[in-house]
């Protein structure tokens, strides 16, 4: 399935089995939950997700939209955004208030590196 993340917006997934995530445009920023490792994904790179932890992701503005593909469905929720768009529609998203307080700081965080 893939999902696009206009500039500056972000999603919370939590896979229920291990799932690789592969950017497919533009720029990711990926962290995971219980590592926080940061990692940037570019147009063709993938990540292993393990089950079970949730990851957070964000699209650079700096490198316009980013579109994504998963390998298995997981749960998604937008994060301290008005919508996720999926193929150019915004479905309904659970869950918002949840992931915005799962990520705190981050979001701003990452507005003053872009």
């Amino acid at each position: 399935m893939r999902y696009i993340l206009d500039p500056r917006e972000a999603a919370a997934l939590a896979p229920a089995r291990a799932t690789r995530l592969h950017c497919v445009t533009g720029l990711l920023w990926l962290v995971g939950q219980r590592d926080g490792a940061d990692r940037l994904l570019a147009a063709g790179e993938s990540a292993d997700l393990p089950a079970g932890q949730r990851h957070y992701l964000s699209s650079l503005g700096a490198a316009g939209p980013a579109a994504f593909e998963l390998s298995a469905p997981v749960a998604l929720e937008t994060a301290g955004v008005s919508r996720v768009s999926w193929l150019g529609v915004a479905p309904p998203v659970p869950g918002v208030r949840s992931a915005r307080s799962a990520l705190g700081g981050l979001l701003e965080r990452l507005r003053h590196l872009l």
